[in-house]
């Protein structure tokens, strides 16, 4: 049997822990999936003993973020003890160190790749490409107007989140849209009011947990704002596309998040709260379209490979570097200060996490 883990906190991840039970039935090869919490993650890479499988030493990780460098030291394998195979995301932040560590463990890993891609076997399978598919429009990286098929779907596997996710995984292993379709046929929750700025939205629905998220995705798809407020019956959330942005922010306000769901890069954010006065702040902060990085040294590199990560242009040994500014040019440099689009603030930090940069936000 091969245990397969992936994040409790991903509807993408979802997805590519079905395909990868779909892979190994195929194979005649059981599996046992696990979810580890955002909150348990260093704690899994620890005891990762305890969830390899008996019988069969596999375990499969589907793009857990890793924890600290010091948590991965601790991590307590022989060279190759056991079978294990990392696949993460381009979203997951990985450090030569990193990758150092892990080899000395004796944990293969593959190339960071899309996040609708996180699972092993064949992209090429029709069954596959159309969860695939699937995958991009929750998300929201599809570039064709997606099938109301498809959407059907995405919203019956939000409202599916009430249930075992173990079952949500079979039914996707199984490719039983009709078990989604006909949940997403579901009306979707009542909207009250609706205020629209320029660069951000504020809903009042009926409901909590998944029907705000389902709100909130139907929303985003249709207009485009981000970030987007919903305050239902009993809790607030907001959909962001930069969360390590929107966790600075929440730090500065000394506001705590209750739980959180990612859907690829893009997070939805849940809290406590109630007040409409900090409300609107908050949205108005998450809204900014700038923001300033102050940052150390790197580790890892030089000073010049990480500019050249930033702006582009030839190393010494001729490799190229494409540089993010190449598709953010509103992109700034000071010194030791970045200043970046929204839109760009989840590559700048994961490139400072990746060449061992300190950085803070100056939010």
């Amino acid at each position: 049997m091969v245990s397969i883990i992936i994040p409790a906190n991903s509807l993408t991840d979802l997805v590519n822990a079905g395909m990868a039970v779909r892979y190994y039935a195929k194979r005649g090869e059981r599996t046992k999936v696990f979810f580890v919490n955002e909150n348990k993650i260093e704690q899994f890479w620890i005891g990762i003993r305890e969830y390899v499988d008996s019988q069969d030493n596999s375990l499969l990780i589907l793009n857990l973020p890793l924890p600290p460098e010091t948590g991965l030291r601790k991590v307590d394998l022989e060279p190759y003890e056991y079978s294990i195979l990392y696949i993460p995301s381009h979203l997951i932040a990985i450090s030569p160190e990193d990758k150092e560590i892990m080899l000395e463990k004796g944990i293969a890993f593959m190339p960071q790749r899309n996040v609708n891609k996180c699972f092993p076997g064949n992209y090429a399978g029709q069954i596959e490409k159309k969860w695939m598919e699937i995958s991009k429009v929750i998300s929201f990286e599809s570039e064709k107007i997606a099938e109301e098929s498809k959407v059907r779907i995405v919203k019956g596997l939000i409202q599916a989140l009430g249930e075992n996710p173990k079952r949500i995984v079979e039914k996707i292993a199984d490719d039983d849209e009709q078990f989604f379709d006909k949940l997403g046929k579901k009306r979707s929750p009542k909207i009250f009011k609706r205020f629209c700025g320029p660069d951000l939205e504020l809903i009042h629905a009926k409901g909590s947990g998944r029907d705000l998220l389902e709100v909130a995705f139907l929303n985003f798809r249709s207009d485009g704002r981000i970030p987007i407020g919903i305050k239902g019956d009993k809790e607030f959330m907001f959909l962001i596309d930069s969360p390590t942005f929107a966790h600075s922010i929440m730090k500065n306000c000394n506001l705590k998040a209750e739980y959180e769901m990612r859907l690829g890069k893009v997070a939805a954010i849940f809290m406590n709260l109630s007040d409409d006065a900090m409300i609107g702040l908050l949205l108005g902060r998450l809204a900014q379209k700038f923001v300033i990085f102050r940052t150390g040294r790197p580790e890892f590199t030089t000073m010049k490979t990480l500019m050249r990560r930033f702006i582009g242009g030839k190393g010494p040994a001729g490799r190229s570097y494409r540089g993010i500014k190449k598709k953010f040019p509103e992109m700034e440099f000071r010194r030791n200060l970045i200043s970046a689009p929204r839109g760009a603030i989840e590559e700048v930090a994961d490139t400072l996490k990746e060449t061992g940069t300190r950085f803070e936000i100056m939010a």
